[in-house]
């Protein structure tokens, strides 16, 4: 007699059949054989909630049964669990044509005739599971594939939007934050053709985005005298420092980003309400943060301060032209902060011309 292997002891098939001499009969084989996790039902009715609440990895149906035959189980498998259903081996008196296709049209994977045969039962039982663990085998590995795809996909993402050093966004990251914080505020305030027309900025009170453009000054020397490694660790203390100055006094709490726009120059954005008097406290409030000393490698570093402050209630064309703006507005002057007005573009303008008519100190010097 040929040995059927028993791979799958701890296989769940579930026994539906209405004949109890039946379900013992084909019960006792399989208990006997190795198979440890074997359930059976003779009421068709109770199958769907025996299925909700556990899925087996083999069903043995009966097709002729009362109240609800093994064709509309199969129906009810094939509608409420299309990827989930485990495979059915149908058991049945009848091996008519008939009833093998339209059996095969709703899913069932084999079948079984009565009376039965002992060693075909097992075979056919092996055959359908091991057929079964390997699908399912190779659903989870391409399942787990998808995923670690994704994983490294967002990973790639979200490293493409940050600063290797400190870790904070970099430049496209605050870019692409600004822009969607722009557009929120265009759909609004519905101003966008307004915007483009006017000639005057408008009152700050309409204004959602505000831009710090902040250089920090003496950060070159440090590296060049203490090491880049120095000047690294430097940059991230910059970062908490100027990150918790952001976060201690804002007065829309989560509504802001820092990150890092090139260099030694970093971007402060805030989203929300604001007047003129909490934004020059707040850039007073950078600067008095920044100035004091930074305690790295044993080392007391001091650094200086520039603040450039533009926001959207002034005339602009992108988030690009909006930092622009802000970095337009850097002052000369250390540790010091200077709004954009329009007219300092043209003050610029005039100034670079003195310059290179060898005249800059005829030039005046726009500071807040």
């Amino acid at each position: 007699m040929p040995k059927i292997p028993l791979v799958y002891d701890n296989a769940d098939i579930l026994i539906v059949d209405d004949n109890p001499v039946n379900v013992e009969v084909i019960f006792q084989l399989l208990e006997d054989y190795g198979y440890k996790a074997v359930r059976s039902e003779t009421d068709s009715r109770c199958v769907e909630s025996l299925l909700a609440d556990k899925m087996p990895d083999l069903i043995l149906l009966d097709i002729r049964m009362p109240h609800i035959d093994g064709y509309q189980i199969l129906e009810l498998l094939k509608k409420r669990w299309p990827d989930q259903a485990p495979p059915v081996i149908v058991l049945s008196a009848q091996i008519d044509p008939e009833t093998r296709l339209q059996s095969l049209n709703l899913g069932a994977r084999d079948f079984l005739s009565k009376p039965f045969d002992r060693l075909e039962v097992l075979q056919r039982i092996h055959n359908t599971l091991e057929l079964h663990f390997l699908l399912r085998d190779r659903s989870d590995r391409a399942e787990l594939l998808e995923d670690l795809v994704k994983q490294r996909t967002a990973d790639l993402q979200r490293l493409s939007l940050a600063d290797p050093v400190t870790e904070r966004p970099n430049r496209r990251g605050l870019l692409a934050l600004l822009k969607e914080k722009l557009h929120q505020e265009q759909q609004q305030q519905q101003v966008s053709s307004i915007k483009a027309m006017a000639v005057q900025p408008l009152a700050l009170h309409s204004a959602e985005a505000i831009l710090y453009f902040i250089v920090l000054e003496g950060m070159d020397e440090i590296a060049r005298m203490h090491g880049y490694h120095t000047s690294e660790m430097l940059s991230k203390a910059v970062g908490d420092r100027l990150q918790r100055c952001a976060t201690l006094y804002s007065v829309n709490h989560g509504l802001q980003q820092l990150g890092v726009w090139g260099g030694n120059e970093w971007l402060l954005l805030e989203f929300g309400q604001a007047t003129e008097n909490s934004i020059a406290t707040r850039a007073n409030q950078l600067i008095e943060f920044m100035n004091q000393p930074f305690k790295v490698d044993n080392l007391l570093l001091h650094i200086g301060v520039r603040i450039g402050i533009s926001h959207s209630g002034f005339v602009y064309q992108s988030a690009e032209d909006l930092v622009r703006l802000a970095s337009m507005a850097l002052p000369t002057e250390h540790n010091s902060w200077q709004w954009y007005q329009p007219e300092l573009e043209q003050h610029i303008v005039s100034l670079n011309r003195c310059r290179q008519a060898g005249q800059p100190h005829e030039c005046l010097v726009f500071n807040h």
